[in-house]
């Protein structure tokens, strides 16, 4: 198997789990190879071993990848990440950011569950991907069993998507394993928290952005335990990169063209969103040069910063081995 996508990505999908199933101006994102062929069922019969049930068809898995992280800061230091890839169909991905006892790099036996206590045997997010790794649909709620003999993985995954629709199935076979744990983020800007007399400045990675419609999201890599992002509504779809100018920001996303918000999360406290100010932005060549000035109203701070870089898209971010904490996630 070729694995130089699969760790790719990574920190966009790892900060955009700030909350179980809920998750704003992130982007989700897996990286495997594609194989099989075209493995859809008679949608009336229920799903075997390696099988899963999905939009009304029985398909067949292709590949299962397990990638550790050790501590996410996003999830508090009760457990370690390892996140759970199957590849079902025609292309397509179930991928499940899952919750293990500190001290473990692997998925354990045992029934893991979606909430937001961030404990072990949980799962803090989840979604289906397409062929390009994009998401299709999140999940809403998800349990996971998973049992495991020697070097074989015996899951059982049971998940309703924020379509209505829901994925089932059975994964059995052995999983590779990956360790994303030790990628090292560069610093490509800073933000200066002001409040109450105080600043605390912390720094922040490259940029990776996606495309929604109208709506550009950015999702700045995570140094300083602190997640940071940002989208921007344009005037009009189809655009491939961020247009540049001044956007004014808003307490939220509208239907305003020109304007942006955004949050910011230290560590495993609640995400406090922009109300007020500006950001501009500039462009040399394939550098960005952007210039954050805002407020949060929710506690009365300032924020200040600057962003000197490129901003990758998710998909152009996967072609980098080290990418998932620059750049499954991504």
């Amino acid at each position: 198997m070729n694995t130089k996508f699969l760790l790719s990505t990574r920190a966009g999908l790892r900060r955009s789990f700030k909350n179980i199933f809920t998750i704003s101006l992130g982007i989700l994102c897996c990286c495997m190879v594609l194989t099989g062929c075209d493995k859809n069922k008679d949608k009336d019969k229920d799903p075997g071993t390696n099988q899963f049930t999905y939009n009304g068809k029985i398909v067949d898995t292709f590949s299962g990848e397990q990638v550790y992280f050790g501590h996410y800061e996003a999830f508090g230091n009760n457990a370690n990440n390892v996140d759970l890839y199957i590849g079902i169909g025609d292309n397509l991905y179930i991928a499940l950011s899952m919750l293990v006892p500190n001290g473990n790099n692997k998925l354990l036996a045992e029934t893991y569950y979606g909430d937001n206590t961030f404990q072990p045997y949980t799962i803090a997010s989840g979604a289906i991907l397409d062929e390009n790794f994009d998401v299709i649909s999140y999940m809403t709620a998800a349990t996971v069993t998973v049992k495991v003999s020697g070097n074989t993985y015996t899951i059982d995954v049971e998940a309703t998507l924020d379509n209505k629709k829901t994925v089932v199935g059975n994964y059995t076979g052995t999983l590779e394993w990956f360790d994303g744990s030790e990628e090292d983020v560069e610093s490509y800007g800073s933000l200066t928290i002001n409040k109450n007399g105080t600043g605390t400045t912390y720094d922040f990675g490259q940029g990776n952005f996606s495309v929604a419609a109208r709506l550009l999201s950015i999702d700045f890599e995570t140094i300083d335990n602190m997640t940071f992002v940002f989208g921007f509504l344009l005037d009009k779809t189809g655009y491939t990169a961020l247009p540049v100018g001044t956007y004014d920001v808003m307490p939220g996303i509208g239907n305003t063209a020109g304007t942006c918000n955004g949050y910011i999360k230290i560590g495993s406290g609640s995400a406090k969103n922009s109300t007020s100010g500006t950001v501009t932005v500039a462009k040399t060549g394939d550098n960005y040069s952007m210039i954050f000035d805002f407020e949060i109203a929710a506690d009365g701070s300032t924020v200040t910063g600057t962003y000197n870089g490129p901003l990758k898209s998710t998909k152009a971010a996967r072609a980098s081995v080290k990418s998932m904490r620059r750049a499954l996630q991504k």
